[in-house]
């Protein structure tokens, strides 16, 4: 049985109004692998020439092809200084974060979805006006009490016994309130058999960071970052190369996972939830 303390770095990636995909993604580790982690990390960013990071804006930023607070004067090469990287510096500087976030990781799950299958199999469906409070008021919601019933299921395989501190990336009030009501109770897609997630959720675990101070949480950017791209390419065709760099090193022991909710995963969960909801309203046993 695993005691030693672990904690849980929680981010997201495509929240913005013009993002297609919603991705929320989790990263697991033990205080101790976290400080290597720390360690590794910054001297990486040392040596390379960065102080913060950002796995969005490095992918969009790069020699001959400014990002777009770049080009707008937003931004400069301090902020971004892989703007003027060739793409050897490019390659092996993700290549060493990448290995970095790989092997001090003990555990991790990337759950991306697509706004298009949520609105039409939640938010059209009849669930939406019977139970609004069902699935959380965003899509981000959706997406990271899927990732709460991953990492319970994790727990339970582990058998760790030990409360877990949580650490979210900043966010807004309403924000923290569904994390706390999503991410901490039984999950729609992948629920814990036993010993649900609740029962080991301690309220002062729980801190909102910046990436800019906390690096351990730009593991989790990374994970989500790369699962949201996956479900680009499996929706268009279409894979960023850092993505496929980032995967293949990621995914190579298995420990950290990129999954999707479907369109046909919302319907069956949805359907389910309704029929549910309809018998309590009704007085019927569930």
């Amino acid at each position: 049985m695993l005691r030693m303390p672990h904690t849980v770095y929680v981010d997201d990636s495509g929240t913005d109004t013009f993002a297609r995909i919603v991705v929320a993604a989790y990263c697991v580790s033990s205080v101790r692998n976290w400080k290597e982690f720390e360690r590794r990390w910054r001297r990486i960013a040392r040596e390379s020439g960065f102080e913060h990071f950002h796995m969005t804006a490095f992918a969009s930023c790069r020699k001959g092809a400014w990002c777009r607070d770049c080009n707008k004067g937003k931004t400069t090469a301090k902020d971004h200084p892989w703007r003027e990287w060739d793409d050897k510096k490019r390659e092996r500087v993700l290549h060493r974060l990448a290995c970095t976030v790989e092997r001090c990781v003990q555990h991790g799950a990337g759950i991306a979805i697509a706004k298009e299958d949520y609105e039409k199999n939640v938010v059209q469906s009849g669930l939406a006006v019977l139970a609004p409070e069902a699935a959380g008021k965003r899509y981000f919601t959706f997406a990271i009490q899927a990732c709460g019933g991953n990492s319970a299921k994790w727990r339970k395989m582990n058998n760790i016994s030990v409360p877990l501190k949580f650490v979210f990336d900043l966010c807004d009030k309403e924000q923290r309130e569904e994390n706390v009501k999503y991410f901490f109770s039984a999950n729609p897609i992948f629920p814990p058999k036993k010993d649900g997630i609740e029962q080991w959720f301690v309220p002062d675990g729980i801190a909102y960071e910046s990436r800019k101070n906390t690096v351990q949480l730009l593991a989790a950017d990374m994970l989500a970052w790369t699962s949201a791209k996956i479900r680009v390419w499996e929706l268009f065709g279409t894979m960023h190369p850092d993505a496929l760099t980032v995967g293949l090193i990621l995914g190579s022991r298995n420990k950290l996972r990129f999954g999707s909710v479907y369109s046909n995963h919302f319907k069956d969960w949805a359907d389910k939830e309704l029929a549910m909801r309809k018998a309590m309203k009704n007085g019927e046993t569930v």
